[in-house]
């Protein structure tokens, strides 16, 4: 599947306009996922800030929850990562997204 915005807008409209007679299959996983998520995460996170990250942190969570480890996922390794992605991202020449992100040790 093309993960391109068009598809992915089309993907969900297509679904959208399907009679549903039961519960998706996938809602039950994906809220339990997405309700651990919430523990960490806050309202505007500055953590969730590019869609990319977002979809990396669910798939994250999703693999700790089924793997048993959980609790190794913490903001602060969080935010040391995505300062670590802001580093070399402005290394290898590319754009600099300012941090809003917390001095690290926070």
């Amino acid at each position: 599947m093309d993960t391109k915005k068009a598809y992915l807008d089309k993907f969900v409209l297509d679904f959208s306009n399907k009679p549903r007679n039961r519960m998706p299959s996938f809602r039950r996983s994906s809220q339990e996922t997405t309700a651990k998520m919430n523990h960490l995460f806050q309202a505007r996170d500055p953590l969730l800030q590019q869609v990319g990250i977002v979809v990396l942190y669910y798939h994250l969570f999703r693999i700790a929850c089924e793997g048993g480890w959980l609790g190794k996922i913490t903001r602060k390794k969080l935010a040391d990562f995505e300062r670590d992605r802001e580093a070399n991202r402005l290394k290898a020449g590319g754009r600099h997204y300012e941090s809003r992100l917390r001095p690290t040790g926070v």
